[in-house]
């Protein structure tokens, strides 16, 4: 398609704007923790990436998904499984859900509540929780490590994650 604009700010001439995406489409991922979104991922999306869910919840809402999945004649691996969880990361464990208790009250919720979907506590029980993930069929993960108390705490926790945990996952 060939438009034309002209305003105070700009003017252009002839330009193409039906060009379209070369090669395959980007894939589609799909948030939201409800029933609803989950329908929606099914039909709609390449993936489904829910927000702060814990495992348990992970291992309640995945046949859900599986049989909505089923219903529409898709095969379960037409759609994969995301997660978008807190990193609180420190090689000292009582550190990190010192941290966690902190954010947690910011929140207005029990650490216990916190910990439940987020990724809290040293790097060899980061990397153990990431496998139980795993193990449920979540294959990727978007950490958010912006509750970080400072610039060099972010860094530490990148550091820490991609030198101990990424090598053991």
């Amino acid at each position: 398609m060939i438009v034309e604009a002209e305003c105070e700010h700009f003017r252009f001439e002839a330009v193409d704007v039906g060009a379209g995406v070369e090669g395959a489409p980007p894939p589609i991922w799909v948030g939201g923790n409800s029933p609803s979104a989950i329908r929606r991922a099914a039909r709609y999306g390449d993936a489904w990436i829910p927000t702060d869910l814990s495992l348990q919840e992970y291992e309640d809402n995945i046949p859900k998904l599986r049989a909505e999945l089923s219903r529409l004649g898709k095969p379960p691996s037409s759609l994969e499984i995301c997660s978008h969880l807190a990193l609180i990361l420190d090689n000292d464990k009582s550190r990190a859900h010192a941290l966690a208790a902190k954010i947690a009250s910011d929140f207005g919720e029990k650490p216990e509540e916190f910990e439940g979907y987020a990724l809290v506590g040293d790097p060899s029980s980061i990397a153990e929780r990431i496998a139980q993930y795993t193990a449920l069929g979540v294959r990727h993960h978007v950490l958010s490590t912006f509750l970080t108390e400072s610039k060099n705490t972010l860094l530490h926790t990148l550091r820490l994650f991609s030198e101990e945990v990424m090598q053991s996952v």
